[in-house]
This record gives C-alpha cells, sequence and structure tokens, in this order.
C-alpha cells in the first residue's frame, strides 16, 4: 500500500477548465514524497504528460535536477565538458608537489545544461532548458506552442527522461485524477526496484559505489566496511546507470576543504556566464593508474582518490586499489559526502 504523501506525489497537476481555456500542469523533477534516507529516485513524474497546444508545463524541483528540451531529433547536452583550451596548473598536493594531472584540460560543466537556455516556450525548433537551479529554485515554466511529442532530460542523470505530448486545442488530455494516479503508480514500481537494489552484494575485496537501476539509485557504499590484508587488490567499481562516485582517502578537514571547492564560477574573459569549473581533485585520478599503495604519508596527509567512476564518466566504472599500510582508512564520495565508508588493513 502507498501513504497518503505517495497518493499526493502528484497533487498539484491540474486539469484543463475547458477546450479553449490555456492552462498549466505540474510536474516533479524527483518524487513530491518522501523516500528512505540514502535513496534517489531520479525520474519526472509522471513522466509522460499531455497537454494541448498553447498550454504550459511548470516543473517542481524535488532533488539536483535540471530540464533540457533538444532541438527535436536531437540530442541533449552531456554534464562534463572538457575544456581543451584551459590547462588545470598550479594545483599542489599536501606536501607541495604538483598533482600529475595539472597540465590536462579542465572539466567544466556544459554550459548548455549548466544555463537557462531558449525563451518561455518551446516548438522544437531550438534547445530550451532550465539551467541547473540553485537552492530552493523557483518552478521552470514552458509554453507548448507546437503539436507533437517532446522529449526531454535531466542532463545531470542519465536516464533521465521525460516527454510532452502536445494535441490540438479540441483534444481531450487526461484529467488531474488520471494523472495523479499515474505518478503513484510510477513511484510504486520505483519503490519496488529500490527494495530489491538495496540488497546488493559486491564479491569477495570489493567495495561497489551505489546501486542503481533506472531511475531509482542508492547513495551508500556497499558494505560499508571491508577488512582486507596490506598489499591486497582492492576492486571498487561503481556499475550503475545514473550517479557517479567518488572513492577518496584522506583526513576529514582536507576532504571538506575540496568540497567547498567542488564546483567554482571562473570569469569569462568575453563576457557572459562564468565557467563552473570542477576542481580537478574530485574529477580526476590523485595518481595515474596503476595506482601506488596507500598510505598514511601518500601525498603527505594520506590524501587519495579514483576520480569520478561511473558510465558517464572518461575514468570508467571500475579501478583497482591496494593498501602499503596496515590501518583504518576511511573514505567519502567528494560527490555525495553523506556517502562514507572505512577499509581497515592488517
Amino acid at each position: 500500500m502507498i501513504g497518503a504523501a505517495g497518493i499526493a506525489l502528484v497533487g498539484g497537476l491540474l486539469a484543463h477548465a475547458s477546450p479553449a481555456a490555456a492552462a498549466t500542469k505540474t510536474v516533479y523533477a524527483g518524487p513530491n514524497a518522501k523516500t528512505a534516507d540514502e535513496l534517489v529516485i531520479n525520474d519526472f513524474f509522471r513522466d509522460q504528460v499531455t497537454v494541448r497546444a498553447g498550454d504550459s508545463v511548470q516543473w517542481q524541483f524535488r532533488g539536483f535536477h535540471d530540464v533540457v528540451f533538444p532541438r527535436k531529433g536531437g540530442k541533449p547536452p552531456g554534464l562534463f565538458a572538457p575544456d581543451p583550451f584551459t590547462p588545470v596548473a598550479g594545483v599542489l598536493d599536501a606536501a607541495g608537489k604538483p598533482f600529475f594531472f595539472n597540465g590536462l584540460p579542465r572539466i567544466t560543466i556544459d554550459p548548455r545544461s549548466a544555463f537557462p537556455q531558449g525563451g518561455k516556450s518551446y516548438d522544437g525548433s531550438k534547445l530550451t532548458g532550465s539551467g541547473i537551479p540553485e537552492d530552493n529554485p523557483k518552478p521552470y515554466k514552458l509554453k507548448f506552442t507546437k503539436t507533437g511529442t517532446f522529449s526531454y532530460y535531466c542532463t545531470i542523470h542519465p536516464g533521465m527522461k521525460g516527454s510532452v505530448k502536445v494535441v490540438a486545442k479540441d483534444k481531450r488530455v487526461p484529467t488531474a485524477g488520471q494523472d495523479r494516479r499515474a505518478a503513484a503508480r510510477e513511484f510504486r514500481k520505483a519503490q519496488v526496484t529500490a527494495a530489491k537494489l538495496v540488497r546488493v552484494k559486491p564479491p569477495a575485496a570489493t567495495v561497489q559505489g551505489g546501486s542503481d537501476k533506472n531511475p531509482v539509485a542508492w547513495l551508500r557504499f556497499f558494505p560499508k566496511t571491508l577488512n582486507v590484508k596490506v598489499g591486497q587488490p582492492v576492486k571498487v567499481q561503481v556499475p550503475g546507470s545514473q550517479e557517479p562516485h567518488t572513492f577518496s582517502f584522506g583526513p576529514e578537514d582536507y576532504l571538506k576543504e575540496i568540497l567547498k571547492t567542488q564546483i567554482a564560477p571562473v570569469p569569462n574573459p568575453a563576457g557572459g556566464p562564468p565557467a563552473l569549473v570542477f576542481d580537478p581533485r574530485i574529477i580526476y585520478p590523485s595518481d595515474p593508474p596503476p595506482f601506488p599503495g596507500i598510505t598514511p604519508q601518500i601525498h603527505g596527509n594520506g590524501f587519495f582518490s579514483t576520480g569520478v567512476l561511473g558510465k558517464s564518466t572518461p575514468a570508467g566504472t571500475s579501478a583497482t586499489i591496494s593498501f602499503a599500510a596496515p590501518g583504518s582508512y576511511r573514505f567519502m564520495c567528494l560527490i555525495h559526502p553523506e556517502m562514507v565508508g572505512t577499509i581497515n588493513v592488517q
């Protein structure tokens, strides 16, 4: 049974008052209901909405999402955009030595994802989007002026997709109740998937970041604690389809300092919006593979990171690490800092 919160998942969806009256329907980017801690559902509710030509849709953000409509028939932009004209420079470790990734391209957020695009209406002729919302974002509203079925995406979470079907002004569209029941069914289905995914058990000497199956993602390391021996290879993996993760070791205060500069705006000398640049200590691994054995002294303070792993990242979905000294090594994801774990080395 779904509770009242689930039934009210998209209670704001509005029916049309009459065939002649322009109206607005509301879609939620992320569920408008409480989910379990560490669980995210990266979907639009409902994910297929039907309106009449001249009507609007507004998206209420329930999580870190954007809304991007590519030109009809085109593909959405990605999130990560290497800047080949601006290399990383001057990034030193705690021992005062440069990281190996100095000289590699800095990684930015694609501006087509980062900033609002297009105008206040959409007819399929050009890319139009919300940009990445700030804290407490306002709804994103878009008017649809041409009939057809238009796909849209969250460029932050690969696989998060919805569609708006626009019909003639004299056609019938689903009622508010029908939209509400469809969204509730979508939410229940995602909860069933989540209950299965949380039971994942990786192979021996393996730590998995997250457990994903579109549209569900658990923000947790599996297992949270692993016991290994000095020199034993440990596989770290992120096989999921939506959420990338890092496996980052080191002093907690140092990792928190990195988090403060996770994404930094850099002014554009030519004017216009700034470049949104990722801290290279998050995006890139701290060392080129094959990785050295991790110790409390590596990089002067024990910092080691795999860089971003996942299906949508250049580094791929897995890496192999080892430890050259006994001890208890705490690690976190520098994208989702609520994800923490420990590897005990004997």
